[in-house]
């Protein structure tokens, strides 16, 4: 399982596209637990690491952001160490057709690109997944103190104010959606990091150590 997880939500129309680069580390909490044949682990807890955000021009052709997607994917240390994780809602056959074809080229790394479909369900069937999940998982980071946005990125700011602007709304029906509060504001950068952040969360192995330092899961080459 690769260290980064990139998120990209493609914009449609007259909408931004975004991008979201999160690393996942383990920490040790200092317990030490143990199995059911006894034998005793450190506990870990993960930790969302926000390492990179970027958001092209407004109107930018897809095929140039898929150039740059395959540019991110080649530099360090993402390259061949990140999973890409695409909004495929309502793009279309042919942006998917982009990515595959640049990932047959080797353009984007080594690994297929994730499209995923955000439902208005409350259950997710395989990568066709509610929104309300996606949120769901960075709403916990964030409450529980494991999701970290590096300071010093350009894009930081303007992250943190989608966070703020971003809430639930309830339908006439009585279903829950999670959008910008009010039509001008963006929600494109959180999108990104949710898909990152869902994908990380759902698809990565924690990493078992033992008492004595020793490493059963290899999982995860970096704890901190």
């Amino acid at each position: 399982m690769p260290n980064f997880t990139m998120g990209v939500d493609l914009g449609k129309a007259k909408d931004y596209t975004a991008v979201a680069v999160v690393e996942r580390l383990v920490r040790r909490t200092g317990h030490v637990r143990e199995t059911y044949q006894g034998t005793g682990y450190l506990e870990t807890v993960d930790h969302h690491h926000v390492r990179h955000l970027e958001r092209p021009r407004l109107g930018t052709p897809y095929d140039v952001i898929v150039g740059r997607l395959g540019e991110l994917l080649a530099s360090p240390p993402l390259a061949g160490n990140t999973a890409l994780v695409v909004d495929a809602t309502g793009v279309g056959a042919g942006i998917l057709d982009m990515l595959r074809t640049a990932y047959t080229r080797g353009d984007l790394g080594d690994r297929w690109p994730v499209p995923v479909t955000i439902t208005a369900g409350q259950a997710a069937h395989g990568t066709n997944v509610p929104k309300y999940e996606l949120v769901s998982v960075v709403e916990a980071l964030l409450h529980q103190d494991r999701l970290v946005v590096e300071p010093g990125l350009a894009m930081a700011e303007a992250l943190r104010r989608e966070l703020q602007a971003f809430r639930a709304k309830t339908t006439s029906t009585g279903h829950t959606s999670f959008e910008a509060w009010r039509e001008t504001d963006h929600d494109d950068l959180v999108l990104a990091l949710c898909l990152a952040c869902w994908y990380r969360h759902h698809y990565g192995k924690p990493r078992l150590l033992l008492a004595d330092g020793a490493i059963v899961d290899d999982a995860y080459p970096d704890v901190v």
